[in-house]
């Protein structure tokens, strides 16, 4: 009877050690690493993409950017989000403030982000609410011959 009884409160013991650490591995799933990375683009005679613009270069290439041929990053900025956190990137040319507003797991993991971009120059503010695939970024312009490319992503 002995036996049985301490077999109990081991198993119980066990299950009650499952569920105590279940909750914190699912916060953990919802913290992702965010980027901002802020990209100068312009015409030039010598037209290119800085090698470290490789996660974005595809976008880059696109006939939405194509008022542009030379993108270089001027700034790479990374934090850790948790989901419904707000962080704040003080890029060069503006603050960017990214919140994880969602994790969704599905097939392929995809993240709801809203983001406001405030130039420094304090003209206007842009502000937009996106879902995107984990790792891809959206990616927003401003100027017009020599312009600034915000691009947003987290994995």
């Amino acid at each position: 009877m002995k036996t049985r009884a301490l077999q109990w409160l081991a198993m119980a013991a066990v299950a009650a050690a499952f569920v105590i650490a279940r909750p914190a591995v699912a916060r953990a799933d919802q913290s992702m690493s965010c980027e901002v990375i802020e990209i100068v683009a312009s015409k030039t005679d010598d037209p290119g993409i800085d090698p470290q613009l490789k996660d974005v270069s595809r976008k880059l290439k696109s006939k939405a950017f194509s008022a542009w041929n030379t993108f270089r990053q001027r700034a790479r900025l990374a934090k850790q989000v948790q989901k419904g956190q707000t962080e704040d990137y003080d890029a060069p040319g503006a603050k960017v403030t990214v919140t994880l507003t969602d994790v969704i797991k599905k097939k392929k993991t995809r993240v709801a982000l809203d983001i406001s971009i405030q130039p420094k120059s304090g003209k206007s503010s842009g502000k937009s609410k996106s879902k995107i695939d984990a790792g891809d970024f959206v990616l927003f312009a401003r100027g017009e011959d020599e312009a600034i490319i915000t691009a947003v992503g987290c994995k």
